[in-house]
């Protein structure tokens, strides 16, 4: 079985929330980029959908899927995304990307789309020969929510809340990496 195909079986088993947790974390490390662009960028939708979404799988706000799938689709069609003085189009694709797969995993329940968003911010860390620190960091976030799921616990709530804080956190550190 091949890595990724091992990586969706285990999202899958995760249900739902616990892919769309998964695959949310790995977008909110790039999201920090966004401070890098001008007010009004087109790629500024990926925040906007982010923060929508973490309301919705942290309970504070109830999914609108209209909603969400407007988002996402606002996040599909940016193709031409222009490069700004410090951040590589490339990166801005990678988060967009990542948030657009983060939406779809949680609109279709499909695990495959979690592995797409991570895949996104692997794609983007490995630019600068980070790679395997986020291969790291995504190998922790499937276990402990694995964990959370095998106790019995909804990966909602409190672990959401945990999990967007450190991604929040260590998106600082890799985008300042990124972006040396």
């Amino acid at each position: 079985m091949e890595p990724e195909d091992a990586r969706k079986n285990i999202l899958a088993s995760l249900g739902r929330s616990g892919a769309t947790l998964f695959a949310i974390s790995c977008a909110e490390r790039l999201r920090p980029l966004l401070s890098h662009v001008p007010s009004g960028a087109t790629p500024l939708i990926a925040g906007v959908a982010l923060t929508e979404l973490w309301r919705v799988l942290e309970g504070a706000q109830r999914p609108d899927p209209r909603r969400l799938s407007e988002l996402s689709q606002k996040c599909w069609a940016l193709v031409d995304i222009e490069p700004t003085p410090k951040v590589a189009t490339a990166y801005l694709e990678g988060l967009v990307g990542a948030t657009h797969h983060a939406l779809e995993a949680y609109l279709s329940g499909n695990a495959q789309q979690a592995v797409l968003a991570a895949q996104k911010s692997f794609d983007a860390a490995a630019q600068k020969a980070l790679g395997d620190e986020e291969k790291a960091r995504q190998d922790r976030d499937v276990r402990e929510i694995s964990d959370a799921v095998r106790a019995g616990a909804p990966p909602l709530g409190q672990l959401g809340t945990r999990l967007r804080e450190r991604a929040e956190k260590e998106g600082k550190s890799l985008v300042a990496s990124l972006l040396k």
